[in-house]
């Protein structure tokens, strides 16, 4: 059996604590291997560590050498300390003849530190959860924003559907080439078909004349689906238009025509 030494105490008390980076922990297993008095500290402080629920090998690999040399500076410092107030500079032992046992002291550091180790994990993980919830929480509210961003769109889209329906349905029809334009109260419907897709980077775009005006005003931009059918509601109001007209123009629409119309129509 080898000698005692005092100096590895600390370290003892910080490998049943599991606080030990791997290389350390490794010499002093084999120091306490051959040293029976520090065997017995390291069983007594792992039992103390197994009685809090917190394994002693648990942080092995996953403390730094900077982490393990703070805890054991704190460790030595409160078992170093009087029982008096934090901080005072212990008196010096009278010489008795007898060492001081240190494993008391060892034992309720080492319980502390224990709590503390465990209090601390039990805070990351609790954070970790809440950082976990409010992201699962934001991700509903904007799945419940898209939700109803896309329930308001097909609610106007039906709306519009129904009002392109009635007009359709009960309005004043104005043949022109390939459909015809259709008024109805404040409605104003052009309903075409048979429409060749408009080139690359071409749309096709609605104008209207309103009454009294010289001059014709750029409105909605379309193309047909790929039958060539095209059902479009204008947004101005029929009871001022008094000519409609449709013609190709640049993607985006354009301010005046660029191109002759495919249609001009009089509603009268």
């Amino acid at each position: 059996m080898t000698g005692h030494d005092d100096a590895l105490l600390d370290s003892v008390a910080l490998l049943a604590l599991g606080v030990l980076p791997a290389g350390e922990a490794n010499e002093v297993k084999a120091h306490a291997q051959s040293c029976e008095l520090c065997r017995n500290e390291y069983l007594e402080l792992r039992s103390a560590a197994d009685a809090v629920g917190l394994s002693a090998e648990a942080g092995a690999g996953q403390i730094s050498e900077l982490q393990s040399a703070r805890m054991r500076l704190r460790l030595m410092r409160a078992v170093r300390l009087e029982p008096g107030r934090a901080g005072d500079v212990p008196a010096a032992p009278a010489r008795t003849g007898r060492r001081t046992d240190p494993r008391l002291s060892y034992a309720a550091v080492a319980a502390l530190v224990i709590f503390a180790v465990f209090s601390a994990l039990n805070f990351a993980a609790l954070r970790s959860q809440r950082t976990a919830t409010d992201s699962q929480v934001a991700l509903l509210r904007g799945q419940v924003t898209a939700e109803r961003a896309a329930v308001s769109a097909l609610r106007e889209r039906l709306e519009a559907q129904s009002r392109v329906a009635s007009v359709l349905a009960t309005g004043r029809r104005f043949v022109v080439r390939d459909g015809q334009v259709v008024k109805s109260g404040a409605g104003l419907v052009i309903a075409l078909h048979d429409l060749p897709a408009p080139p690359k980077g071409k749309v096709y775009q609605a104008w209207t004349l309103d009454r009294g005006a010289r001059t014709m005003t750029p409105s909605i931009t379309f193309t047909p689906d790929a039958k060539g059918n095209a059902i479009v509601a204008l947004p101005q109001a029929a009871a001022r238009v008094a000519v409609v007209a449709v013609s190709v123009e640049p993607a985006g629409g354009s301010k005046a025509p660029t191109s002759q119309p495919t249609f001009v129509r009089k509603l009268s």
